[in-house]
């Protein structure tokens, strides 16, 4: 949560120095280029670090999540009951 709340403030430090008057990047055009290229590493970074969870058991997510903590790059990629048999 902590990591979330810095993108967050970060990004909102960024939007607003980019978008201040008298900046010579400001400009309505300059910014609606950054909201699409944010939201482009946001799904490059969610299809690349967090496994897919849509009809899994809470038993199964929380085996997922334990064992991606524990470094097997595997886990993401288990589906339904392997997850528990591997």
């Amino acid at each position: 949560m902590a990591i979330a709340v810095s993108v967050d403030w970060a990004a909102n430090f960024a939007l607003i120095e980019v978008s201040r008057p008298g900046s010579p990047v400001s400009g309505f055009g300059s910014i609606m280029f950054y909201f699409p290229a944010i939201s482009v590493i946001s799904i490059a970074f969610v299809y690349g670090f967090l496994p897919e969870t849509k009809n899994r058991s809470v038993a199964e997510i929380t085996e997922l999540f334990e064992r991606q903590a524990a470094g097997d790059r595997r886990a993401s990629t288990m589906k339904g009951a392997n997850a528990t048999a591997a």
